[in-house]
């Protein structure tokens, strides 16, 4: 009988109150670590947006990278998209999701050569204005190649 008379004051509180969730904010670029197995080399990379780096065979591709607002907490989260390019066949997908800075092994990066982890993101770097007489230049996304890997 109690339960009855207070039913529509736990509905209203479930409807009426509202819901906080974690806002985050999108920003240009994002730092990542990665591991050589092979080698047990280490090393630390800077990507834009949409930007890709190859390790050998294994490409990564930034697609996204947010922060969570520093009021909620101290947190990065990235979008990345990994695989690996065959000479033969069709390039192999090893990972495309959500990577956390703060919890890395939530979302690793499953390959028996390389391993790849979100350490931070980061503001887009202003780009230069180009003079009048100068047309920009092509918007085709970048591919560099990753320091010490061969």
């Amino acid at each position: 009988m109690i339960v009855k008379a207070f039913a529509p004051v736990i509905l209203f509180l479930f409807v009426a109150l509202p819901v906080s969730a974690a806002t985050y904010e999108d920003r240009g670029g994002a730092t990542l670590r990665w591991l050589d197995k092979a080698t047990a080399r280490t090393g630390q990379i800077t990507l834009q947006k949409e930007e890709r780096v190859k390790f050998g065979d294994i490409t990564v591709r930034l697609k996204s990278c947010r922060v969570l607002d520093p009021l909620e907490g101290n947190d990065a989260a990235a979008f990345v998209q990994v695989w690996e390019d065959h000479r033969d066949s069709d390039p192999t997908w090893i990972f495309s999701g959500w990577m956390y800075a703060s919890n890395p092994g939530v979302a690793a990066v499953d390959h028996p050569i390389l391993d790849v982890w979100l350490l931070s993101c980061a503001d887009a770097p202003k780009a230069a204005e180009p003079e009048k007489d100068e047309t920009p230049a092509s918007s085709e996304v970048g591919v560099q190649e990753a320091d010490g890997l061969e």
